[in-house]
């Protein structure tokens, strides 16, 4: 079994950031709302991002503390864990005010990630 580092978890976190920015563009609350199989697939690609988030290292995660780490993760498990409890007006809060923010943030990490890596050959 092949052990993943972590640009390969940050190459993650970023197609699920991506997925869900795209899944949503254009769709207002009352869609979503009526839209089951983009609430699936929103709470898939959220599910992957704290999943993926919660396996980057500490030192990469101490190094680049600005990212919400814990609530990346946080929020995958409360997907998991009480999905029946699910407060899609939370979801959507989360979609559509810190989900875009996350995008320049894991762009400019999986670059200078790539910078260190190639540094380092």
């Amino acid at each position: 079994m092949s052990r993943r580092d972590d640009s390969a978890w940050i190459e993650d976190t970023l197609d699920a950031v991506k997925r869900l920015l795209n899944d949503v563009k254009d769709v207002s609350y009352q869609e979503y709302l009526q839209n089951s199989q983009l609430q699936r697939a929103v709470l898939f690609d959220l599910t992957v991002l704290g999943e993926a988030s919660g396996k980057v290292s500490d030192n990469l995660k101490n190094e680049y503390d600005q990212l919400p780490w814990q609530q990346m993760k946080g929020l995958r498990n409360r997907v998991i864990h009480a999905y029946f409890e699910i407060d899609h007006a939370i979801v959507w809060e989360v979609l559509t005010r810190e989900i875009p923010d996350l995008l320049p943030q894991l762009e400019s990490l999986r670059k200078q990630l790539g910078s260190s890596e190639t540094s380092d050959k």
